[in-house]
This record gives C-alpha cells, structure tokens and sequence, in this order.
C-alpha cells in the first residue's frame, strides 16, 4: 500500500480484473509524477514546439495547454 495525503492505495492490483473492479464499483487514481511541465521561450516556440510534439499547439490561446508526447529527431 502507498500513503498518497491520508489515504493509502495499492502499487499494483494481482490482477487486471482486479484493478477494472476497482474502477467501476469505486475510484481510481492515476499517478501522473513523471510527467513534467516545460516552460519554451523565444519567438519561434510555437513552430518549435509544434515539430516536436505530437499535438497542435499553435492553434491554443494564451494560458491554455494540451497534452502531447514529445518526439526526437532519431
């Protein structure tokens, strides 16, 4: 079990059905800590950050984001 702000959850279920009964007949978190946020400057960063991520970003507006997955040149 794993201690999240008081309230303690399993790491991992025993078993995928397990864990989709889990979700339908209560809640379920998502651990998202490995994500990160990145903050891009410069006049050319929404064309820069557009030919790296895999979702359109030079069409949000100030303020807002999306979720996207960040390619390499490899």
């Amino acid at each position: 079990m794993i201690d999240a702000f008081g309230v303690e959850y399993p790491r991992q279920f025993t078993s995928h059905s397990e864990e989709y009964e889990a979700l339908v007949e209560a809640v379920g978190i998502i651990d998202l800590t490995h994500r990160c946020v990145f903050e891009v400057t410069g006049a050319d960063r929404a064309s820069f950050l557009n030919a790296m991520l895999t979702n359109d970003v030079v069409s949000l507006k100030d303020g807002e984001g999306c979720h996207a997955l960040m390619t390499t040149i490899k």
